[in-house]
């Protein structure tokens, strides 16, 4: 009997803290901010440069920038379960990206 508490104990303790869906919640709303402080450069501060263009390839790297400081803390807290929900929404932004990129935005060098 005292192995299987034990056991369980260890089990839950192995889970780690947090919510993947705050995670997911969290890249979103990074994603989304970061997208319409892109919107706002290209409508109205840069409208006849190729920066904000050269901004939406480089969302990746923007995206890593922002997001990498978070997920050390939230592996430093213990938050683990939050953490992959931050990774899922990075790697699904990540590959939504990338195909609209090469889809609709051919590269203007």
């Amino acid at each position: 009997m005292d192995e299987d508490k034990h056991s369980i104990e260890r089990e839950e303790s192995n889970e780690g803290k947090g919510y993947i869906l705050l995670g997911l919640l969290l890249c979103a709303t990074m994603n989304i901010s970061f997208l319409l402080i892109l919107l706002f450069s290209i409508g109205t501060l840069l409208p006849t440069s190729n920066l904000g263009v050269y901004l939406l390839y480089g969302f990746g790297l923007v995206q890593f920038l922002l997001l990498y400081p978070l997920i050390r803390h939230l592996k430093r807290t213990g938050k683990t379960r939050t953490m992959q929900g931050i990774l899922i929404g990075a790697g699904i932004t990540f590959l939504l990206t990338t195909g609209c990129c090469m889809l609709l935005l051919p590269l203007k060098l």
